[in-house]
């Protein structure tokens, strides 16, 4: 019984550590939310900027890419380089 707890720990514990794996999307900036730190890309797709990051940097129309990772079913940015 004590062998079978250790393993549901192990794994329990396996799964909560498991690797956060980035993403990427490209588009044009359709919308910027600068009281929320987020921006719209014409495809509908939205995402939150990483501390750092301003949406007031980004305009509408503006080409990017981006590189992000899923957080509680919300993209986060933690890279957007304007593409010329």
């Amino acid at each position: 019984m004590k062998t079978m707890a250790t393993l549901t720990t192990v794994a329990a514990l396996a799964l909560m550590t498991a690797p956060v794996f980035a993403a990427s999307a490209s588009g044009v900036v359709k919308s910027v939310d600068p009281s929320h730190d987020s921006i719209r890309l014409t495809d509908g797709s939205a995402f939150t900027l990483a501390e750092g990051s301003e949406a007031e940097d980004f305009k509408p129309g503006t080409k990017v890419a981006i590189t992000y990772v899923k957080k509680h079913g919300e993209s986060i940015a933690s890279a957007v380089k304007i593409m010329k």
